[in-house]
């Protein structure tokens, strides 16, 4: 299966107005798929924290996308993310 990125995207906030000043921000991006990530998290292979260390000075802007956990898994995954530190 191929991708035809033909249509137009963006990014938006969905907790700010929409006549509020634009957002911008900086920094090192680390992420994923969170089905993916999920595993990898308290390993050494997942370590958040020594990421956002070795930025120094610079932020650390973590993302994550779900390509196919239902609402709930999501959920755990999440929660399991936060206990994994």
């Amino acid at each position: 299966m191929t991708y035809a990125l033909t249509e137009p995207t963006q990014w938006r906030c969905l907790n700010r107005s929409a006549d509020g000043p634009p957002l911008r921000f900086n920094g090192r991006l680390i992420g994923g798929c969170i089905d993916t990530l999920m595993h990898l998290a308290g390993s050494v292979f997942g370590n958040l924290s020594r990421f956002v260390q070795r930025c120094g000075a610079e932020a650390a802007i973590t993302y994550l996308e779900n390509a196919g956990m239902s609402p709930t898994e999501l959920v755990r995954a999440l929660h399991r993310l936060r206990w994994a530190g």
